[in-house]
């Protein structure tokens, strides 16, 4: 809670529903921020991210097409993110724009925009290619990756590829 709300400065309120929703906990060993994303009811992927250290990374045998997500019925709008503390933060601008967190479709591709700008990986992330298959509602994809050369290249690829099927749009941070 410390490291989310007093450093990261994550509202309160958005960390403690993802606590009790059981998609956000501290590791017991080496206290380290654990982001999970569940296929239906059950966990089956985990980020781990120090908040002493630069580490990040997937826990052993989880599955990224499951990654850190947020769903809701009411919107047909996907907004993508590089890392969950991103994500958690377009949530906590939402909240201090009066407008309610869980109003939109957030969805965290887990750090795999190095690899889809480096061509290592396919140029749609599989967290991407699997939360579209589950939610079929989906017509619009508003990508906020990083302001970066990897994210800029990681985002013109996802939207050069689904850009025919949905709509598209680039608002990264500026």
């Amino acid at each position: 809670i410390h490291y989310l709300c007093d450093e990261r400065m994550i509202d309160k309120e958005i960390v403690n529903y993802f606590v009790a929703k059981g998609q956000i906990y501290q590791s017991k060993y080496y206290k380290n921020a654990v982001f999970v994303g569940f296929a239906g009811n059950k966990p089956a992927y985990a980020f781990k991210r120090s908040i002493n250290t630069p580490m990040k990374q997937d826990h052993a045998g989880s599955n990224k097409a499951f990654s850190f997500s947020f769903t809701t019925i009411q919107s047909d709008e996907l907004h993508i993110f590089e890392g969950a503390i991103d994500m958690l933060s377009y949530m906590t601008l939402l909240k201090m724009d009066n407008i309610p967190f869980y109003s939109h479709n957030c969805l965290s591709l887990s750090g795999a925009t190095a690899g889809i700008a480096a061509k290592e990986e396919a140029d749609v992330p599989i967290a991407l290619w699997s939360y579209l298959k589950r939610n079929d509602r989906i017509k619009k994809i508003i990508l906020h990756l990083d302001n970066d050369d990897t994210g800029k290249r990681a985002t013109q690829s996802i939207i050069s590829i689904l850009d025919e099927t949905y709509k598209c749009v680039d608002e990264h941070p500026t």
